[in-house]
């Protein structure tokens, strides 16, 4: 029979029945067969209405004629059968059935109402939801297309009840209900557009069941799914689907190593951010999904362009995601994350602080059962370990502990993400002992350590950073007790951690350091002749400084312990290799992009390296080579300043556009360079804004520097590189100078002559006495200066005062004057003969220009350096070159006298005015003095840049902790190294700091010379006179009677304006010495900086 014959018997038995009320008519074995002959006709199992009406019809009719306990099974089936007609014809369907459906969709609109109200926080109102759903499920037709549907938001609210209490049988039934959904899908004829959102919500669950239990398969359903809906879904839909199938992508790529993935998963984010309008409601989450993408690339490849676009795009995501949104604590901690890499990367401290401001506030934002909450607690503590690592107070480190701890205790022993939070807990642990040698972290961090190993998969590219964590801590255990079979298995972990990560992985440089460190500790217990771990650690060290992906920093310890592995065995070729690719590495590590204070905790952490390489030079008798080095590697953050002020004419005549874009970024850049940390601001948005542009626009001026050096015009191949050696010969035409040299491989003073280099070995000046020396020394200083010393104790310390001069003579001056000849005094009416002294390291604190034996003058050889040379000091050669290119002024330059008789808080310098006298005497009608209140921060540096001559009668202060921050005491403030170097003055000549410790700066930048006389001549002074420590006032106003009235004869003479400074100071000195030869505290401290 046909499906039209079919239908028609059943009708006319519906016409009878209808007519007569004949219960025959519709029950009995023939109408049975009948209908079930009919349903198999249908056209479409839950389309074809009219049969299912007319089934459905005669169900009702049953249930209607029968008595009500035999006819419930019929009112089901009425109901099954008549559910989807109800859709298409309502009218048709009965009234009592007709409500009943309406009431079935009551439940699930007020359900859906439900769950929109109660996002993930109202648990109570996501369990109404979902039984209201359950009874709609279960009062709906598997016939009825709304089935379908019903389910897919069953499974959405039993997601978020999982968000909302971490129920993993919850999560497991809402990939069930979802499954069933998009089958109920499939089986009613859904359209596209409603099939692709129940795959979205089935794709978006099993990725969360993916990362709760480490399911492949469930990961790999989810990307399918993800792609059909994404294909399928209309266009106002698909950024958002485009989203989540880049998320899944991600997880892929970052589960197995799958690349492709990673890009399919950055062209989708790009698409869905490009596809949604910018004041869209869900525009942070495309933003966010970009970003996560970004970053995951970012660690791959190490390129900071693509974090720089991640860090930007998750600002964004986060200003976009309103307070108290779902979705706002995971972009909180994925941005805390993106920020802490830049750290990591960079040194950059603002930015640590504001990931950490992020993570806690993402902790904050999610709710303590939500599943995520774990990894934005674990995310926080390494952030906190990483800050305790670089300013070390309990607290941090304690909060750390705290949150690693509440991580690990929040997931079950199934959670893949388990292994993870107990690394950073583990790492947590390890660091709390490092810094506090408490024992009792140490001892339970391999317990944590060894259980996250357990429990990582083999194939989980997490699992080498877990090895090398563990292994770090049988290194650790080693050094406190000297437990070799810990070292094995240290050196065992690293070098599985190492060969578990692909060769191009920035990250393999970082555990190649750990495995050369670890077998740098073994090779002390091999066997004689045995070089075996010594090699191999060369090996490892060697292939991680090579690797260009990986972080500056990391990079440049390597470097420096291949260098000192290789000089430990005595090969010098290799040492040299090494080490000098360390010091190539430091203009890097303390890159221009970060603020000033970042830089100097940068080059602090490798102090003596530039000496250590050049003494590797020259045990390789290259002495050329270790100069050069030691041109390159010190006073780092000085060229910089320099090169952003380098000429530019070659390249506006070559390339004009270029030429304005360099203007541009080197106007950018120097509107920071006065800045040692992030501006403050009310607004966190402008600090951080502030620090994100530093980042653009350094990249920007390297990718700029890069593009002029790659032009086709040779005169920019070497655009704004160092200048070669031949140039830096020319320093030398005025005298010698000369580079002292201190390093535990040998000590040296290397002079640049007229006549080529000169290396002079000074085997009895070695690190640890000269650091001894400059500990006795400064000590000495401060006690016969203290005021509040008895007579004795000033005494002694003069003393030893003069043995640390005369100490200085007999290890270094006399053999380098003996060697340059330099024998005896000018004779009468002769020139003094100039010498420019570089000192290295801990030198810098010491008075090299006043060393010798002052209580036992000779005539014919005087054991001193005052005495036989005109000394004069400078940081690097092309420093000197640069000072000396400049024309002088004349004596006619205009004269700035800065004088603070009183200054608030600070005690008074009664005689501090007569500078005015001294100078307006010397120099009528072009003295300009700023006394007392007059002398602010602001007019002081707006007065500057008018005056050539510039002389400052006040407190000064060296900051130890900070050399940027030292500075001159003015009435309203502190006028600081960082606040003058935003000034360029083309015509200035000299400066004489007359004032406290104007040449003292910090131990371990000693080779950066960050004081406030360097930054004189950085704003361009080409003499400057100052300090080495403070000096009484009275002392200070007749030496610089004394200078002025020399400088002004010598003026009337050749007017040669301050060209004769360095000549002016000597002799002032000496004369001051002649009266107290017995007490250099009076005059010693007195240095001249230029040509």
């Amino acid at each position: 029979m046909t499906r039209e014959s079919v239908l028609a018997t059943v009708m006319e038995r519906l016409k009878e029945f209808s007519a007569t009320g004949n219960l025959k008519a519709v029950t009995g074995r023939a109408a049975d067969v009948e209908a079930a002959a009919l349903l198999d006709s249908r056209t479409h199992p839950t389309a074809d209405w009219e049969v299912l009406c007319a089934v459905g019809l005669l169900h009702w009719d049953r249930y209607v004629a029968l008595p009500e306990t035999q006819g419930r099974d019929e009112l089901t089936a009425a109901v099954r059968y008549l559910s989807p007609v109800y859709r298409q014809v309502p009218s048709i369907v009965p009234s009592q059935i007709a409500e009943f459906l309406d009431e079935v969709t009551a439940w699930h609109n007020q359900a859906v109402d439900l769950l929109e109200a109660a996002g993930t926080r109202d648990r109570h109102a996501i369990e109404e939801a979902n039984l209201l759903l359950r009874r709609a499920v279960d009062y709906t037709s598997d016939l009825d297309p709304r089935l379908a549907g019903y389910l897919s938001t069953l499974s959405t609210g039993l997601m978020d009840l999982h968000i909302r209490a971490g129920d993993l049988d919850v999560l497991a039934e809402a990939v069930s209900i979802g499954r069933q959904s998009v089958e109920a899908g499939t089986a009613t004829g859904a359209d596209d557009t409603t099939w692709a959102l129940y795959a979205f919500r089935l794709g978006q669950t099993l990725h969360a069941w993916h990362e709760r239990v480490d399911d492949l398969e469930a990961l790999d359903e989810s990307i399918t799914l993800l792609r059909g809906a994404a294909a399928k879904s209309p266009v106002e839909d698909r950024p958002d689907r485009g989203f989540a199938l880049s998320s899944a992508l991600q997880a892929r790529h970052e589960r197995v190593g799958d690349p492709e993935a990673l890009q399919e998963a950055i062209g989708l984010g790009r698409e869905a951010l490009e596809a949604t309008p910018v004041g869209h409601q869900d525009r942070w989450s495309s933003l966010g999904g970009l970003a996560n993408a970004l970053l995951v690339s970012y660690k791959d490849t190490g390129q900071p362009a693509v974090l720089e676009e991640a860090i930007g795009l998750y600002r964004e995501a986060v200003k976009r995601t309103p307070p108290g949104h779902r979705g706002r604590a995971a972009t909180l901690s994925a941005a805390g994350i993106a920020l802490r890499a830049r750290y990591d990367a960079t040194g950059d401290l603002a930015s640590l602080d504001d990931a950490i401001d992020k993570l806690r506030e993402a902790g904050q934002a999610a709710h303590p059962k939500d599943p995520a909450r774990p990894g934005f607690l674990t995310n926080l503590g390494h952030a906190l370990v990483v800050r305790y690592r670089r300013v070390p107070h309990e607290a941090t480190i304690r909060e750390a502990v705290t949150a690693g701890r509440s991580a690990v205790s929040a997931v079950d022993d199934e959670d893949p993400r388990k292994p993870g939070l107990l690394v950073n807990l583990g790492s947590a642990l390890m660091a709390w002992h490092e810094q506090s040698g408490d024992l009792a972290p140490l001892l339970e961090a391999p317990t944590v350590l060894s259980e996250a190993i357990a429990r990582t998969p083999e194939q989980s590219p997490q699992r080498a950073m877990v090895l090398s964590q563990l292994g770090s801590t049988r290194r650790t255990i080693y050094q406190c007790t000297g437990d070799t079979h810990a070292l094995a298995e240290a050196v065992r972990l690293e070098r599985a951690a190492a060969d578990a990560t692909p060769a191009s992985h920035p990250d393999r440089a970082k555990l190649l350091v750990n495995l050369g460190i670890a077998l740098s500790a073994q090779q002390q217990h091999a066997l004689p002749g045995d070089t075996t771990a010594s090699d191999q650690a060369t090996a490892a060290f060697r292939e991680a400084t090579h690797m260009s992906a990986a972080p500056p920093h990391i990079r440049l310890s390597s470097a420096r312990a291949w260098g000192d592995l290789e000089a430990r065995d005595n090969h010098w070729e290799e040492a040299a290799q090494g080490l000098s690719t360390a010091v190539s590495l430091l203009p890097r590590v303390a890159a221009r992009h970060l603020w000033r204070s970042d830089q100097e905790h940068q080059l602090s952490r490798f102090p003596g390296l530039v000496s250590d390489a050049a003494a590797a030079a020259l045990q390789d008798n290259n002495p050329e080579r270790a100069l050069d080095l030691l041109e390159r590697g010190r006073g780092v953050l000085i060229a910089q300043a320099l090169e952003t002020r380098s000429e530019v004419t070659e390249l506006r005549n070559h390339a004009p556009e270029l030429a304005a874009q360099y203007e541009t970024l080197r106007r950018e850049l120097e509107s920071d360079l006065h800045a040692g940390a992030p501006p403050t601001s009310d607004s966190p948005a402008q600090e951080h804004g502030a620090v994100d542009r530093r980042h653009r626009t350094s990249l920007r001026w390297d990718s700029l520097i890069e593009e002029i050096r790659s032009r086709p015009e040779p005169e920019l191949h070497h655009f704004l590189l160092p200048h070669g050696f031949d140039d830096l010969r020319t320093a030398a035409r005025a005298g010698p100078v000369i580079t002292v040299n201190v390093s535990d491989y040998r000590s040296d003073a290397i002079a640049l002559t007229s006549d080529g280099i000169l290396a002079i070995p000074l085997p009895a000046l070695t690190r640890e006495t000269v650091t001894t020396q400059v500990e006795d020394f400064v000590r000495s200083v401060d006690v016969a200066q203290d005021a509040q010393a008895d007579v004795v104790e000033r005494s002694d310390a003069e003393e030893r005062v003069e043995s640390v001069l005369g100490w200085l003579w007999d290890v270094l001056a006399e053999p380098v004057l003996t060697a340059l000849g330099l024998t005896t005094s000018p004779a009468p009416g002769q020139p003094w003969p100039r010498i420019w002294w570089s000192p290295t390291g801990p030198l810098n604190f010491l008075p090299l220009h006043a060393a010798g034996h002052h209580s036992c003058l000779d005539e014919g050889a005087p054991p001193t350096v005052m005495d036989r040379v005109v000394s004069s000091y400078t940081p690097t050669l092309q420093t000197l070159n640069r000072a000396r290119a400049k024309q002088p002024s004349g004596p006619d330059a205009p004269h700035l006298v800065v004088a603070m008789p009183h200054t608030p808080g600070q005690p008074d310098l009664p005689e501090a005015g007569e500078a005015v006298e001294i100078l307006s005497r010397q120099y009528p009608g072009t003295t300009d003095p700023l006394v007392g209140p007059q002398a602010t921060v602001d007019q002081v540096l707006n007065t500057l840049p008018g005056h050539a001559w510039a002389h400052f009668a006040c407190h000064g202060w060296s900051d130890l902790n900070s050399p940027s921050e030292s500075n001159l005491a003015l009435h309203d403030g502190n006028l600081s190294v960082l606040k003058l170097s935003r000034l360029h003055i083309d015509d200035a000549e000299l400066a004489f700091l007359s004032a406290c410790s104007t040449q003292h700066g910090h131990p371990t930048l000693a080779d950066e010379a960050i004081h406030i006389a360097s930054a004189f001549q950085l704003i361009g002074y080409t003499h400057v006179i100052g300090t080495l420590w403070p000096i009484g006032v009275r002392t200070a106003m007749d030496l610089t009677r004394d200078v002025y009235t020399t400088l002004n004869a010598a003026a009337d003479h050749d007017a040669t304006g301050a060209t004769d400074a360095a000549r002016a100071l000597s002799s002032a000195v000496r004369r001051a010495r002649d009266k107290a030869p017995r007490v250099p505290t009076l005059w010693a401290s007195y240095i001249h900086t230029g040509p």
